[in-house]
């Protein structure tokens, strides 16, 4: 069994307001101190990320998102979906799972988790309506993490 069967990957810019979610998150996650629980905070997903998450049963990839439904947060399951980028630097966590099944030949389950975010503009703070969708999704994540 993998040292760390769940691995949280999450992608976020601090400097841009509300696009630290993903960050924000992470840290929290990552001072519940869970056992079997990696946590990986990154500016974006790239390639590189596939050593890291190789060995990982269950895959949580959490970002920021303009929301769309109107939820706090939005989560769903993710399948391999190969990029249609040449060459490119910025992968998407579906991406990344097609560039695993590739190369490990193994697809662990693997899950998106967005957090509404409102301004992505110059600035360290999130807005106060993204802090209450973060602490909405942590809800999620940490029932999830452990399950």
């Amino acid at each position: 069994m993998p040292e760390h069967p769940t691995i949280v990957i999450a992608c976020g810019n601090r400097l841009r307001g509300d696009d630290g979610l993903g960050p924000a998150a992470a840290e929290i996650v990552q001072r519940w101190l869970l056992p079997g629980v990696k946590v990986i905070i990154v500016h974006q997903f790239v390639p590189e990320l596939i050593d890291d998450i190789k060995d990982g049963r269950r895959l949580l990839f959490i970002d920021a998102a303009v929301s769309s439904s109107g939820n706090a947060f939005d989560v769903r399951d993710l399948e391999p979906e190969r990029s249609r980028r040449v060459l490119g630097h910025h992968d998407t966590p579906a991406s990344l799972l097609a560039l695993l099944r590739d190369l490990e030949g193994r697809t662990p389950e693997a899950v998106l988790l967005t957090v509404a975010g409102y301004s992505f503009d110059h600035g360290t703070k999130l807005t106060p309506v993204a802090e209450e969708n973060l602490n909405a999704a942590l809800s999620w994540i940490r029932s999830w993490l452990l399950s």
